[in-house]
């Protein structure tokens, strides 16, 4: 057994194609990070950093939240962001505090401006 890390990456698609004909200007939205008007080609980009205590979640550089797991209690997911409550939170598996993560960083970017919000 190697005590190596694995990596993961999830990749949340955006709800609208971008336009074909989108030419970069300076000063646009885009090219600033912030998403504007019909701006909906920046994914949310997560990768799953497996470490020795918990698995790792990061947004770029940024680590945005983690997943551990207790033997006792089950699995407990937690988001590190601005605004938001770190407070672990249960899970049934590894594979629903993953989406349960996703969902929230998602929802934080989209709070933030950062990226379109999706077409319901």
């Amino acid at each position: 057994m190697s005590n190596r890390g694995q990596a993961f990456i999830v990749e949340v698609k955006p709800s609208r194609k971008p336009r074909a004909d989108y030419q970069s200007k300076p000063g646009d939205a885009r090219r600033s990070g912030r998403a504007g008007g019909d701006a909906g080609s920046a994914p949310v980009r997560l990768q799953f950093n497996d470490r020795a205590q918990a698995l790792e979640v990061r947004l770029g550089v940024v680590v945005v939240g983690a997943v551990t797991h207790d033997a006792a209690n089950g699995w407990f997911w937690a988001v590190y962001l601005p605004g938001m409550p770190n407070t672990p939170k249960p899970a049934r598996d590894i594979e629903a505090a993953r989406s349960a993560i996703s969902h929230k960083v998602r929802e934080w970017c989209e709070a933030a401006n950062l990226i379109s919000a999706r077409v319901r």
